[in-house]
């Protein structure tokens, strides 16, 4: 039998406390003169222990946030936004996004945009036209994944091409903004 617990049920509120200011969990373990460790394991244990944890690094992020927001708005004598980036990288795992990404991000946004723009000012037999070189576009790009998804028995009753195609028209949203 292990030792009895030092757990008490007055450390959620400490750690909300503790957490508000901006500090990490782990520095709580300091306060109540306890290893990091023993937090992890009373949160393991104790669901409401658990969710203060939770709780607790969301007031810590607020905290930060608000701290950085106040120190770029110049409401911070001698705030240093790369020491403020590096905290937030370490306390709250914030990461840098290389170009690619963001570049990636906004390439789909707009090919979105575009398709959107175009699905909007076609007709019926238009939208039709365009699902069916967007399937086979997606054939070719896929090797063939839409023709073997096509034959898979997903519990439907099967159908004739053109009425596949009527189905994938329909999925085809229409913008809202703009009904026929």
């Amino acid at each position: 039998m292990g030792r009895p617990t030092k757990y008490k049920q007055k450390y959620c509120k400490m750690l909300i406390d503790h957490m508000s200011l901006g500090y990490p969990l782990e520095t709580f373990a300091t306060e109540i003169n306890v290893h990091r460790d023993t937090l992890y394991e009373w949160a393991r244990q104790n669901e409401e222990f658990s969710d203060t944890i939770k709780r607790g690094r969301d007031l810590s992020l607020k905290w930060w946030l608000n701290f950085g927001r106040a120190g770029m708005g110049g409401k911070v004598e001698g705030f240093n936004a790369t020491i403020w980036i590096f905290s937030m990288k370490n306390l709250h795992h914030w990461r840098d996004r290389d170009n690619a990404e963001v570049v990636e991000s906004l390439a789909k946004a707009k090919a979105m945009d575009s398709v959107s723009a175009r699905l909007v000012s076609m007709n019926e037999q238009e939208r039709l036209e365009y699902a069916r070189e967007l399937r086979d576009a997606l054939n070719e790009r896929l090797g063939g994944v839409g023709k073997i998804l096509e034959t898979l028995d997903v519990g439907v009753q099967p159908q004739s091409s053109a009425k596949r195609e009527e189905t994938v028209l329909e999925a085809i949203p229409v913008d809202a903004h703009n009904p026929s």
